[in-house]
């Protein structure tokens, strides 16, 4: 299904067209539970989104002219952000950043998103003997705080090595 460019939209299109074919995604907004949200939530115009374009089976909707018209999206984005007010075309980098932050802070489980830890990570020194257990517990902790579909499906973490070709000392 496609969607209808409404204004300098391309953009905007193709983004939606990346989200709403990723199956996980698509039925996790099928089957969201609205009531705790606010009425101006993004998530909620997402899975409205979502249920124009498909079935609860997560099959494509037939529509009689083979796309859907995503106004209330792009209104619950301008209200949401300066940056996508106008109608000028945007960076589809930007909004995807946008779209999974909102999210995620909408449908994140922790609710003030800071638990408190014991964990400290100072100067991004590790030593190389107990790296390994430094860096599940920054992933443990991450995991605490960060409790949605957007982490589940979208973030990622990697522990990167700076090695001296001198003295071969490593910061982790």
């Amino acid at each position: 299904i496609g969607l209808q460019n409404i204004g300098s939209t391309c953009y905007m299109n193709a983004t939606l067209q990346c989200f709403i074919h990723i199956s996980k995604f698509i039925s996790f907004f099928l089957k969201l539970d609205s009531n705790n949200l606010s009425d101006d939530s993004l998530s909620i115009s997402f899975k409205n989104l979502i249920e124009h374009l498909w079935n609860k089976d997560c099959s494509p909707k037939k529509l009689d002219n083979n796309y859907y018209i995503p106004t209330d999206f792009r209104k619950k984005i301008a209200n949401k952000s300066p940056l996508f007010q106008n109608d000028e075309a945007n960076d589809a980098k930007d909004l995807v950043n946008f779209i999974i932050m909102t999210l995620h802070e909408e449908l994140n489980k922790v609710n003030n998103n800071i638990i408190n830890s014991n964990f400290n990570f100072q100067n991004g020194m590790i030593d190389q003997t107990n790296q390994k257990l430094v860096f599940q517990t920054f992933i443990n902790e991450f995991k605490k705080n960060n409790q949605s579909i957007i982490s589940d499906l979208f973030y990622a973490m990697n522990l990167s090595v700076t090695q001296c070709s001198i003295c071969k000392n490593k910061l982790y």
